[in-house]
């Protein structure tokens, strides 16, 4: 799993929209979010979103635009690994 996920600090510009457009999906674990900018911006290229339950994104489950688990990583993890192997 580790080999296959990237953790950068903050990135702007054409690096980030880079960084969007190659990714399958955008990673967003959260105990109490309420806005997180980067789902929008993953959203606006049409990038499915894996969020926790804990965030104020409900809309996505809804639009099926995205998912939600539980913040346990097992869960995080188990669809992690579904999706990439789609």
């Amino acid at each position: 799993l580790s080999s296959s996920i990237i953790i950068y600090d903050q990135v702007q510009g054409k690096k980030k929209d880079n960084l969007i457009n190659g990714s399958s999906f955008l990673l967003q674990p959260s105990k109490s979010e309420n806005f997180n900018f980067s789902i929008a911006e993953a959203l606006s290229k049409h990038k499915p979103i894996i969020t926790t339950k804990q965030s104020s994104w409900v809309s996505l489950d809804k639009l099926n635009i995205g998912f939600f688990v539980d913040s346990d990583s097992k869960d995080i993890i188990n669809l992690y690994h579904n999706l990439s192997n789609l």
